[in-house]
């Protein structure tokens, strides 16, 4: 690596919202923060994007709730990937994309039980895997998992998704 790069990378440019000193990583080692996203440093009415990132699901969430039942007159039923304090007072929560195999079965159960602690009740993942091929097995094992979560994806395993 260059040493250019290697300086941003550890943070050596304060203030600059692309290479924060603590720079997660992220989609195999992509070295941008804004890899698959909204360039940081954008502008919006509420400041710098790397200061809303997740304010911005948030809102959207919110704002989608408040449309849907404007519209239909009933309740809303919402998910999204981003969070925020109250997220689940509005919608609730899906962990993402995960592949089928039984390292990510085990660590959707901390993922489901950690948004519970932090006030998101209906919290799931994608049921058997989203990438690659589920065994029946797995895909059984899957649903015990979900139909203990409100939002595990149970209704996949009764053949209703």
């Amino acid at each position: 690596m260059a040493p250019a790069a290697a300086a941003q990378l550890s943070g050596a440019n304060p203030g600059d919202p692309k290479f924060p000193p603590d720079l997660p990583g992220r989609l195999g080692g992509a070295t941008l923060l804004e890899t698959k996203t909204v360039s940081m440093s954008a502008s919006q009415a509420a400041g710098m994007h790397y200061n809303v990132h997740n304010l911005y699901g948030w809102s959207e969430g919110v704002a989608t709730v408040a449309a849907l039942e404007s519209v239909r007159g009933k309740r809303a039923f919402v998910i999204s990937r981003s969070t925020f304090p109250s997220t689940g007072r509005y919608h609730g929560h899906w962990l993402g994309d995960n592949t089928a195999t039984w390292d990510d079965l085990y660590y959707s159960i901390p993922g489901i039980l950690s948004m519970n602690m932090f006030g998101i009740p209906l919290v799931g993942s994608d049921t058997c895997g989203f990438n690659g091929d589920t065994t029946p097995e797995l895909c059984t094992r899957w649903c015990v998992a979900g139909a203990a979560a409100a939002g595990g994806g149970w209704w996949w395993c009764c053949g209703l998704g």
